[in-house]
């Protein structure tokens, strides 16, 4: 309160010129202050595709020799209701998002049955990166001692990005709630849901 009361005391006492002088080097500074880093949602802002798997005996190489014909997008957040069915969701996240840095995908909701991840870099041969999460996950790969889980991905390697696969499935409703953000983006906002 004192602050504030300094404030506007200075303001009072001050020049008209001399306040608008100040005025102007406090919006400069605001103006020229890093831009946060952009926060992405799969679903939204990055491009999900979907496959329902009523049998439940897809398996990774399965899924991803499925024609793009069978699988659909998801034009917003992938959410299906209460369903028996696995879903397995395909996407990418080019370079391009990641701006040299690594990025932290938040995976939720907490109460999932059952979530698999898969990545590796876009195109490549190499293996695929496998974590599990949810529920009843036998291990919970969390990469951070956090509440809801978190995957934490180093810069890809090349250009195209990583391409990433997930398997959802769970006994209550299936919701894939995945976002990608700076380090310091999720701690700013882990602390304001705090």
């Amino acid at each position: 309160m004192n602050r504030l009361c300094a404030f506007y005391d200075l303001i009072r006492r001050s020049r008209s010129a001399h306040f608008w002088a100040w005025c102007g080097v406090i919006i400069a500074l605001q103006i020229g202050a890093p831009a946060r880093a952009e926060v992405r949602q799969l679903g939204i802002d990055i491009p999900v595709y979907w496959y329902a798997d009523a049998s439940d005996t897809l398996t990774l190489n399965a899924f991803l020799s499925l024609p793009e014909e069978a699988l659909k997008t998801a034009p917003l957040i992938p959410s299906f209701g209460y369903s028996t069915e696995a879903y397995w969701l395909r996407t990418s996240l080019p370079a391009a998002l990641f701006a040299g840095e690594q990025r932290w995908l938040q995976l939720g909701p907490s109460f999932v049955d059952r979530l698999t991840v898969f990545y590796r870099p876009y195109g490549s041969d190499s293996p695929w990166r496998q974590k599990e999460f949810g529920d009843h996950a036998s291990a919970r790969d969390n990469d951070l001692d956090y509440r809801e889980s978190v995957l934490i991905l180093p810069p890809p390697p090349t250009a195209a990005g990583y391409e990433m696969v997930f398997r959802l499935q769970s006994s209550s409703t299936l919701i894939l709630l995945a976002t990608l953000s700076s380090p310091q983006e999720f701690v700013r906002s882990a602390t304001l849901d705090t």
